[in-house]
């Protein structure tokens, strides 16, 4: 950089600065991409969900759940609750961007799906506490969970 103002110098060390950054960023995403999509095939599939592999769930799910788990990776530290966890997607996400961190997934009491083997193997797959609750009746204090994920039917 001989030979170049102190200006020019600056922003050009800046730009490699922040493209050294933004390429940084970039993997961290990458690699959240691949979590989030390695968590979506290790859940079970239960007989009572249209889909017979993983392939599809993870077409239809995957974009959607990687900017779930982006928010749950940026966020301070804390435990996270999953309203409505179902089949455990959103879980699975929240799972891959905050590994060790308190999870719990609420489903409503009224489920059929929570007497499936296939649901208690989930929470073990996702590593989660399960609470089986109206959302309306919620049993944290306020500003117990940092994230909080609900998808609407």
């Amino acid at each position: 950089m001989a030979g170049l103002s102190a200006g020019l110098r600056i922003r050009i060390s800046r730009t490699v600065q922040l493209d050294r950054r933004q390429a940084a960023d970039r993997a961290v995403r990458a690699n959240l991409r691949e979590r989030v999509r390695n968590a979506l095939a290790r859940l079970p599939i239960g007989p009572e969900q249209w889909e017979r592999t993983h392939e599809p769930i993870i077409a239809n799910n995957l974009e959607r759940l990687v900017l779930l788990a982006q928010a749950a990776a940026t966020g301070p530290p804390g435990a996270a609750l999953d309203v409505g966890v179902g089949y455990g997607y959103s879980a699975a996400a929240v799972r891959a961007a905050r590994p060790g961190e308190e999870l719990w997934c609420l489903e409503h009491p009224s489920r059929d799906v929570r007497f499936t083997p296939a649901w208690r193997n989930m929470l073990a797959v996702c590593d989660c506490r399960a609470i089986l609750a109206d959302a309306g009746a919620l049993p944290f204090r306020s500003g117990g969970c940092f994230l909080l994920s609900a998808r609407r039917s």
